[in-house]
């Protein structure tokens, strides 16, 4: 007896393997490029209104401003480079190794920032 598993050996299989990949590039495709889209509005704005001179007297201001910059990164360069492989099948980060890499270092490092920039706004407030 094998304990081998044949994937895609009955039409059963194979229709709802096909299901799953079209469910998962519409998602990609649409659900993504809302975050993206209502991610990017929410950040423009903040920066907007955080640059604002009556309230760059505050020193906390700084803070949220530098978290709203970074979460504007994270969404034009981690998430944008999501959306196209998943959804469109534009697949550039396969192609360039070095993409690959400074695009995990951006999202490592501008990942984690914005929560301190929260907890040291806070702090300083």
């Amino acid at each position: 007896m094998s304990n081998r598993t044949n994937f895609g050996t009955n039409n059963f299989e194979i229709h709802w393997y096909n299901i799953v990949s079209l469910l998962n590039q519409n998602i990609s495709r649409y659900g993504m490029s809302l975050i993206w889209l209502m991610g990017n509005i929410g950040s423009t704005i903040n920066c907007i209104i955080f640059s604002q001179r009556k309230l760059r007297k505050t020193p906390c201001i700084m803070y949220f401003l530098a978290s709203s910059a970074s979460q504007y990164i994270i969404f034009n360069f981690v998430l944008l480079t999501r959306i196209f492989p998943n959804g469109f099948n534009i697949n550039a980060i396969n192609i360039f190794l070095w993409f690959c890499k400074i695009r995990y270092y951006f999202f490592c490092v501008f990942a984690a920032v914005p929560p301190y920039y929260i907890v040291f706004a806070s702090i300083d407030r």
